[in-house]
């Protein structure tokens, strides 16, 4: 099962989207791919900024750290520094990181061509999720796991 994610990392319902997905995959294990893709909503000051900086951390084999530290601090993003949160999410090398930071939006293909693939299928806020190349409209555990048991999906427990 593919569930492709539309998130923002100043979204509080992505946030609270991440346990699910989290047990989701610790259910189902491989038979589970989550597919993240940026979509920063222009009304969220520190998204953009966010996005970038956690694929800085990609680029240092860190997304996934980024990605946990940006959503569990999310009320900290604009107070504190950019460089404190990859520490924070163990980015080992921060000066790179620092100079990743400072480059152009430009630099950062992945976060316009999610925006892009998003608006193109009419994603308009996040979180949006598509489960095998259909749209899921309620998010909850309990709707992936319908989905997973009409796809035959077996439990890891």
């Amino acid at each position: 099962m593919v569930v492709a994610t539309f998130m923002d990392f100043q979204c509080p319902f992505c946030r609270d989207l991440v346990p699910v997905l989290d047990l989701l995959r610790s259910e189902y294990g491989s038979q589970i791919t989550v597919e993240f893709h940026h979509f920063p909503l222009p009304g969220h000051r520190h998204a953009l900024k966010a996005a970038m900086v956690a694929e800085c951390a990609d680029r240092q084999g860190k997304f996934e750290e980024m990605y946990y530290t940006l959503f569990q601090q999310m009320d900290s993003l604009g107070t504190k520094t950019w460089t404190a949160l990859a520490s924070e999410a163990g980015i080992p090398d921060l000066a790179v990181f620092n100079a990743c930071q400072m480059l152009p939006r430009s630099e950062f293909p992945r976060i316009d061509a999610g925006r892009e693939l998003g608006l193109s299928i009419g994603v308009e806020g996040t979180p949006r999720i598509w489960v095998n190349g259909s749209l899921m409209s309620s998010p909850t555990l309990e709707a992936f796991k319908k989905r997973a048991r009409a796809l035959r999906l077996s439990r890891l427990q």
